[in-house]
């Protein structure tokens, strides 16, 4: 089973476009098929948008306007994971290490 440093964690196809292009390149991937609540159970924002960072308005409008490059940006603006990001990343690391312990592969 696939642990959640290896990469992307899960590709949702939503269209038969999407599974035959899935299904091109599939023998490539590590790929397995999962119920979508456990999917959407690590990534809320497939269903509810992420709030907007305090400074994106300034962000947009600076790189929009050309004014700064994108390293000056990002040195500008750091990218900090909120505390319930961290706590989601721990949350799934101690949660690996037990399946992984115990031989389970549920999440």
């Amino acid at each position: 089973m696939a642990k959640w440093s290896d990469g992307t964690s899960a590709v949702v196809v939503h269209t038969e476009r999407g599974s035959k292009a899935i299904k091109e390149v599939g023998s490539s991937l590590s790929c397995f098929v999962v119920a979508y609540n456990d999917i959407k159970r690590g990534n809320p924002s497939l269903e509810f948008s992420a709030n907007a960072g305090e400074n994106r308005d300034e962000f947009m409008s600076l790189l929009a306007s050309s004014e700064a490059d994108i390293e000056e940006l990002l040195v500008r603006f750091p990218y900090r994971r909120s505390i319930v990001q961290r706590a989601t990343s721990v949350a799934g690391v101690i949660r690996s290490k037990i399946n992984h312990a115990t031989g389970l592969n549920s999440f």
